[in-house]
């Protein structure tokens, strides 16, 4: 009954995105109503790069896994380069 397997699966999509929220509130203290804006694409960028098909929906656990830690692992090394390179440049521009 593919309905009612719609069905708890976006119930438990859902369980699973308050908790995420919940636990989020509390690491930084502040709810914000658009703290998570901007994040959709970067989930199905991860989803792709894990290997599960747009077209099909078909993958596994292990590969989003592997495509979310890929895609934040570059994500985190690009801010942290970029801050790195703004106070090298701070650096040499101001040496005072």
């Amino acid at each position: 009954n593919t309905d009612k397997v719609k069905i708890i699966v976006f119930l438990i999509a859902g369980v699973m995105a308050s908790f995420g929220g919940l636990f989020d509130s509390t690491r930084i203290e502040v709810v914000h109503p658009l703290q998570g804006e901007g994040l959709a694409l970067t989930a199905i960028a991860a989803v792709v790069i894990g290997g599960t098909r747009l077209t099909g929906g078909t993958g596994t656990i292990l590969g989003t896994f592997l495509g979310a830690s890929i895609v934040f692992t570059i994500q985190d090394y690009c801010q942290n380069y970029y801050n790195s390179y703004k106070r090298v440049k701070q650096v040499c521009l101001n040496p005072h």
